[in-house]
């Protein structure tokens, strides 16, 4: 006959859903192991040989898959009143996942042998397992869908963050050819933007080396100025005053 704690854990349990009470005191309390187990414990490890069950009591594990990389995929995690480690029994295969405790975790264990006993003495037991591994493929394709619709969004950020890119690399382009035109201009400005020494007789300059240049020649040869020569009227009057007065004259 089963203890009241043990009567307890199985009548709150899904698997047990359904059951009257008073046909679960009846089963052997040998049946049922009750264990507490700590955060971080291993209570299953993929590829391991399936010989029991457990019903969760108190606490949550989390259930991981090995990945190629060595490290451990998340798939989901199960918490009191569910149950976990049945499939591998009903396969008579191997563990396909890796289950270990989120938090400090309190189990009820059932053998093999037990689980196919409990199957045959309680049919809706057989029910209950199809109404929760229909629930939990549900939650799986839901799960996926989900995982499709961020891989789409990220998708699409991506290409948006792409086009950014490429938009941004475009105007650096841009920028760098402004930059340079302003640096070329502010270098052809900082050329002439210097104290010049010029001959006050002649009006030569003079240059770096020390030697005097003409006003034009020196311009031309720091700045794109072009010259051309001609005379300014007071020019042609001293130098040329014959041709001044004739023109004069003709006025």
């Amino acid at each position: 006959m089963l203890s009241k704690q043990k009567l307890k854990f199985l009548s709150e349990n899904n698997l047990f859903e359904q059951i009257d009470r008073n046909e679960l005191v009846q089963l052997s309390d040998d049946y049922f192991t009750h264990s507490r187990h700590e955060e971080g414990y291993a209570l299953v490890i993929e590829n391991s040989s399936a010989d029991e069950m457990y019903l969760i009591v108190s606490g949550i594990v989390r259930i991981t898959k090995n990945m190629p990389n060595g490290e451990d995929g998340f798939i989901t995690s199960r918490s009191n009143g569910e149950y976990i480690g049945e499939l591998a029994l009903i396969r008579n295969g191997t563990r396909s996942a890796n289950i270990y405790c989120q938090s400090p975790v309190e189990i009820v264990t059932i053998k093999k042998d037990v689980f196919f006993l409990l199957l045959k003495k309680f049919p809706i037991i057989g029910s209950n397992l199809s109404t929760t591994i229909a629930k939990r493929l549900a939650e799986s394709d839901k799960k996926t869908i989900i995982e499709i619709e961020k891989y789409e969004a990220l998708l699409i950020l991506h290409q948006k963050i792409n086009a950014q890119k490429m938009e941004l690399e475009l105007l650096n382009k841009k920028l760098q050819n402004t930059n340079n035109q302003l640096r070329d201009a502010l270098a052809q400005i900082n050329t002439l933007n210097e104290m010049l020494p010029i001959c006050s007789s002649c009006k030569r300059i003079r240059d770096d080396d020390g030697y005097w240049q003409q006003l034009e020649s020196y311009i031309s040869k720091h700045s794109s100025a072009k010259f051309s020569h001609s005379l300014c009227v007071d020019c042609a009057e001293k130098l040329y005053p014959d041709l001044s007065s004739k023109q004069k004259e003709s006025e």
